[in-house]
């Protein structure tokens, strides 16, 4: 088997390293956002289960009312438009390697191969 490019590690790091960060970080804020809206009522579980329901797109139930908080609402928005943008850059990277790595395996070429030029 052929050995990797570093310029194909750097991207594979890059790319799915810091979107794993970046999941990382969302679910950061969004826990702390969501104990900050919903106050002392409401444990730190409940804050970070309300992030991920809303993160990956389950929207299970609202844990932490927002009926009557504007506030809450537009951070939740936010926080699903930029789970939901994560999510796709990370699935869209993962499936752009896949046939590069057959490519690369075969003939130790740069993942460059597959757009026809050469490393």
């Amino acid at each position: 088997m052929a050995r990797f490019s570093d310029s194909f590690r750097r991207r594979i790091y890059f790319n799915f390293v810091w979107s794993l960060l970046g999941f990382g970080a969302i679910i950061v804020i969004g826990s702390i956002g969501y104990g900050l809206i919903g106050g002392a009522r409401y444990s730190l579980l409940d804050a970070l289960f309300m992030t991920v329901v809303t993160v990956t797109s389950i929207g299970y139930e609202e844990v932490i009312d927002l009926h009557h908080n504007p506030a809450g609402q537009i951070f939740t928005m936010a926080i699903a438009f930029a789970g939901v943008g994560l999510m796709s850059y990370f699935f869209s990277t993962a499936t752009a390697f896949i046939p590069n790595l057959k490519k690369i395996r075969k003939t130790g070429a740069d993942a460059s191969v597959s757009n026809g030029r050469k490393p």
